[in-house]
């Protein structure tokens, strides 16, 4: 059975979550998976998922298609600042993107994150 949106807002009213989703790119797999790494030791988040994508965007005023690696990182508020410094420290773009978006998930799965990564 699949759950109307306003009815499941009705079951799970607001949630204070504390929960983020960052969402950066890298230049391929084996640099993700550098950054990845370095970012999981420091506990800065607590899993990161990879997807191969393609995208298009603007780059001193050229337009430019490249096949890249997102990289979704699960992290929880105060841990943003850090991580942000982080990646644009090691990141091999001179302009990382670095999105981030208050998240929600069920009360398991938040507690496995806030539980993974470091107490800040």
């Amino acid at each position: 059975m699949i759950i109307p949106f306003s009815v499941y807002n009705m079951l799970v009213p607001e949630i204070n979550s504390e929960l983020i989703l960052v969402i950066t790119t890298e230049v391929d797999i084996e640099h993700a998976k550098i950054l990845a790494e370095k970012i999981l030791k420091r506990q800065l988040a607590a899993c990161i998922s990879f997807q191969s994508i393609q995208s298009q965007y603007w780059w001193r005023n050229s337009l430019k298609t490249s096949d890249e690696i997102q990289l979704l990182i699960k992290t929880k508020r105060n841990l943003l600042e850090k991580l942000h410094a982080l990646v644009k420290e090691i990141h091999t773009y001179d302009t990382p993107e670095f999105i981030f978006l208050k998240v929600s998930s069920d009360i398991s799965y938040e507690n496995w994150i806030l539980d993974s990564v470091i107490k800040a």
